[in-house]
């Protein structure tokens, strides 16, 4: 665990914008969506990052000759994500990464400034939450190196039911939980250590203390920390690069996931393919924490 202490400097602007996105005055959504684009330049994440980061994820290192990994994107678009979020007239501290779209169009180069172009993209509010949509592209001297879609949801307090005590209601049916599917093939099984949220939060600047504060995650409802959306996104990628396409990570141009259910740690969690669908799950047959496609 301690070995990521090293990176934790270099998150002070993603830490900077998580604390400005909780104190941050709320405000009204946006009249016009999607919203401008809120634009950044970053420092290039340093080649110890990259190598560690890789590493986490499950991956080898060389296979990152003189490029950055596509999937580091959660860390140098943070801040800008959040920025764009900040004052929004939801609770901060209950948002829940639902998903995430990625599309890589170039490599992209070591060493260099990144530019990065955030924006709200739409907000939809239901019933018992609000989903949030967030859009981030990334640049370099003009050229576009990637587009990625976050998708967050914030749950909303419960309303109260209009509905007279006398009077009966049918219940909703019930939604089958997604299953690894026997046929797929398995790519890898792994260990994941109770650290791994805090781990992934050194690598990436996302402290939420839901991923690595026991206390703080078990009053919030679950039984011990979670693993980071983002980490199971890139565990996902990196599972596709090294056991599906023999480390060659230009093949992987496209990767697409929702994150099912929270996933509890310590963990022993698999990724298996069917066709262009990949999972991350517990087993054959076993639930499933992350469920997309790839290209």
């Amino acid at each position: 665990m301690f070995r990521y202490n090293r990176h934790i400097f270099a998150q002070s602007a993603g830490v900077r914008a998580l604390f400005e996105l909780l104190v941050a005055n709320k405000q009204q959504v946006p009249n016009e969506l999607p919203a401008p684009f809120h634009e950044i330049t970053v420092d290039a994440p340093s080649n110890t990052l990259i190598d560690d980061f890789v590493r986490f994820s499950g991956g080898d290192p060389s296979n990152y000759q003189g490029v950055v990994p596509p999937h580091l994107f959660c860390q140098w678009s943070l801040p800008a994500m959040l920025t764009v979020a900040s004052g929004l007239p939801y609770p901060a501290t209950k948002v829940i990464n639902a998903g995430c779209q990625l599309r890589i169009s170039s490599p992209i180069p070591r060493g260099e400034r990144l530019t990065v172009a955030a924006r709200l993209a739409s907000v939809q509010v239901e019933e018992r939450r609000v989903r949030l949509a967030i859009d981030v592209n990334t640049q370099h001297a003009g050229t576009a190196l990637l587009e990625a879609q976050l998708r967050v949801v914030v749950p909303l307090p419960a309303k109260q039911s209009r509905t007279p005590l006398k009077q009966s209601r049918t219940p909703s049916p019930k939604k089958q939980p997604e299953l690894v599917p026997a046929g797929a093939r398995e790519l890898l099984y792994r260990q994941l250590s109770h650290g791994a949220g805090a781990d992934f939060a050194r690598l990436t600047g996302d402290f939420n203390p839901i991923h690595w504060l026991t206390p703080y995650a078990k009053a919030v409802g679950f039984r011990h920390v979670i693993l980071h959306g983002f980490a199971s996104f890139s565990l996902t990628f990196e599972a596709l690069v090294r056991h599906l396409f023999s480390g060659d990570a230009r093949r992987v141009t496209r990767l697409e996931a929702r994150f099912v259910r929270p996933l509890v740690l310590p963990a022993r969690v698999g990724v298996y393919v069917l066709d262009d669908r990949v999972v991350l799950g517990d087993a054959f047959g076993g639930a499933v924490y992350l469920s997309g496609s790839y290209g």
